[in-house]
């Protein structure tokens, strides 16, 4: 713990001073194009017509030995006219290569499209599982008991969940921007001046009651009824624990420096307090 202060000053006197909270990428008025990512940037510029949506595009749970060994008694290879064999080889999180032999070589397919270098599964199961507030260690636990597979490792889910995080702050900006033109329009009809925009706030926290580490405001719109801002506020850093146990030394200290400027902790009180300084 930190010492406590004087009554001449109420800062603990070993702790780092925290650097303020100006807002986040939500609340500027304007964007920096070059934090963008390749992707968030061709997200933010896609339309619903560039989704091409193909109805045969789905998954199956199925058992590979009695599948594929059925498979393997009605097909033969059109090139050699023999037999063929099913094998897997290749595995990486729930995709796999598909291992086709016979007497005139071999071949591979994969177990589903890829996205660059990884499998579409992975990312997808990966998304999903967070919704249902489930984890890494959930996802392998459940890949365990249903024999799926050995599950997905630590870099490759961080990946995955960083992937996931671009898309997901694009799309949002991008919704949010359409709300807020619709918003605009509608106070132009009612009489309004444009960006004087009449709005509601709601918060929310992860967990009931006023103990939450984390917190979330959304302002709806008056006339759409959408919601055009979101602020996340909260109260812990994974980082900062870990690196609780070093402080007052000079790795501590140089490590400090780098990491403020990254660190979650964007709320100072308590979670009852998130959503009045969100709104």
């Amino acid at each position: 713990m930190y010492p406590k202060g004087t009554k001449e000053s109420s800062k603990r006197t070993a702790k780092p001073v925290k650097r303020k909270f100006y807002g986040n990428r939500f609340t500027q008025n304007s964007e920096n194009d070059d934090d963008q990512s390749t992707n968030a940037k061709k997200l933010s510029s896609a339309s619903s017509e560039d989704v091409i949506i193909n109805s045969l595009h789905c998954y199956r749970i199925i058992e590979f030995l009695s599948v594929f060994t059925a498979l393997a008694d009605f097909l033969i290879c059109r090139v050699c006219k023999q037999k063929i064999k099913f094998a897997e080889s290749g595995h990486r999180g729930l995709g796999f290569k598909l291992f086709i032999t016979c007497t005139c070589g071999h071949r591979e397919i994969n177990s589903g499209p890829l996205i660059h270098t990884g499998y579409e599964i992975n990312r997808r199961i990966v998304f999903v599982m967070r919704l249902l507030g489930i984890g890494r260690e959930g996802i392998n636990i459940f890949c365990g008991l249903m024999d799926i597979s050995q599950g997905i490792s630590i870099c490759t889910y961080d990946s995955i969940v960083k992937h996931i995080h671009t898309a997901a702050r694009s799309v949002f900006d991008t919704f949010c921007k359409k709300a807020i033109e619709e918003e605009k329009e509608e106070n132009v009809e009612n009489g309004r001046l444009p960006n004087h925009l009449k709005v509601s706030g709601d918060g929310s926290w992860k967990k009931r009651e006023f103990t939450s580490l984390y917190g979330v405001a959304t302002l709806i719109g008056h006339y759409s009824g959408k919601i055009i801002d979101l602020v996340i506020k909260s109260r812990y850093c994974q980082s900062c624990t870990f690196w609780s146990k070093k402080q007052d030394t000079e790795e501590y200290i140089e490590w400090y420096e780098q990491h403020q400027e990254e660190c979650s902790i964007n709320h100072d009180g308590s979670a009852g307090k998130m959503k009045v300084d969100s709104i």
